[in-house]
């Protein structure tokens, strides 16, 4: 039969709706974390093992393991790459912020202790491909973050089952208060944006739904209350 039931066409509607709603610009003004002239070249959720420790030499804590957002800047590229810039951040801790720079000259430093093949301009695609792997491969490649109270610093462990070879490893510092209030103030307001968005693409949903068929909506409604009342519960 070619006969199409009514509600199947509504709910095509809605998923048609619902899947042109792209992800808009998060907010505007300019991130902080491209002021100077840096572009975003990696940014991704990476599993983190976060160890602390009090002191360099003292024992560091049994690790925890945590999504942490890593992002990869650079200032100029190729030949006439300055910069490049690592920074950490976590989406359930909007103060967890840790910064590195390294110049050419701090790279040939780590070039050297790493046996590092790639030349300082070749660097980013490096760290992005050592990054990935912690993603695609977690049980093979490890992501350490140990947190100091002066200094942290982030580990790139490769374990080859017979032994963990440290394939790069950097000091990081707390990003700058004042640097910190730029980054917590714009992520404050992309999320507000985004929310309005949502907001108001799902009103839209409701308009649509409640026009063509005011019953679907009915049984909607009905059924999201238990689902809110399950996760309040679970969060409990």
């Amino acid at each position: 039969s070619n006969i199409q039931h009514p509600t199947s066409n509504i709910q095509q509607q809605v998923m048609d709706s619902v899947l042109t709603f792209i992800e808009p610009a998060a907010a505007d003004g300019t991130d902080p974390s491209l002021q100077g002239d840096f572009t975003q070249l990696y940014y991704d959720e990476i599993p983190f093992e976060i160890r602390n420790q009090q002191s360099a030499e003292g024992p560091q804590q049994v690790g925890t393991l945590e999504a942490i957002k890593v992002k990869v800047l650079s200032q100029g590229k190729g030949i006439k790459l300055k910069n490049i810039r690592i920074e950490l951040t976590s989406e359930d801790d909007l103060f967890f912020h840790y910064i590195v720079h390294l110049e050419e000259n701090q790279y040939i430093k780590l070039q050297d202790k790493y046996k590092l093949t790639a030349d300082y301009p070749e660097f980013p695609e490096l760290l992005i491909s050592m990054l990935k792997s912690c993603i695609t491969e977690p049980q093979s490649n490890l992501a350490v973050f140990v947190i100091q109270s002066n200094s942290s610093r982030l580990d790139l462990i490769q374990n080859m089952e017979y032994k963990f070879i440290e394939l790069f490893s950097c000091g990081f510092e707390k990003t700058p208060q004042h640097i910190l209030q730029q980054h917590i103030t714009y992520r404050y307001n992309a999320n507000k944006v985004q929310l309005t968005l949502t907001q108001k693409r799902l009103q839209e949903i409701n308009d649509l739904i409640r026009t063509k068929s005011p019953g679907l909506l009915q049984h909607l409604q009905r059924t999201r209350a238990p689902q809110v009342n399950e996760k309040i519960k679970n969060k409990k």
